[in-house]
């Protein structure tokens, strides 16, 4: 997850967490042909926000659109906000280095990365890794 929990990224794509693949497609879709750095050659500034919006756009998409991915970012992203809950500030102030859900995260992502070498499928046991 990112440094700061304001950067949801169903929020970038204007989307909630129940969307589908499809909806998350569509929606980058519509965003990465609206906020495309080349439709803003003529004027500088300008290109230089899509550029970033567009960079956050795209990684928003690359998480999201991957089934391990999201279901990492979905953990984490509950983790954050059952941990700003329990210590009642909002999770826009909470770091996420501050949390200490990294050990939760680390041993969730080993036990799937063994599932999936019980299952034989090595490239995913390598890639939850």
């Amino acid at each position: 997850m990112s440094d700061t929990a304001a950067e949801d990224l169903y929020d970038i794509l204007g989307l909630d967490e129940q969307a589908t693949a499809e909806d998350i497609r569509k929606s980058y879709k519509r965003l990465a042909s609206e906020l495309h750095p080349d439709r803003f050659v003529a004027d500088p500034p300008e290109r230089h926000k899509a550029e970033a919006r567009f960079a956050k756009v795209s990684h928003a998409y690359t998480v999201l659109k991957d089934e391990l991915q999201r279901s990492e970012y979905d953990f984490e992203r509950q983790l954050l906000k059952e941990r700003a809950l329990a210590e009642n500030i909002a999770t826009t102030e909470l770091p996420a280095a501050a949390t200490g859900y990294k050990h939760e995260v680390a041993d969730r992502k080993y036990r799937l990365s063994l599932r999936y070498r019980m299952e034989g499928d090595v490239p995913k046991a390598i890639a939850a890794m």
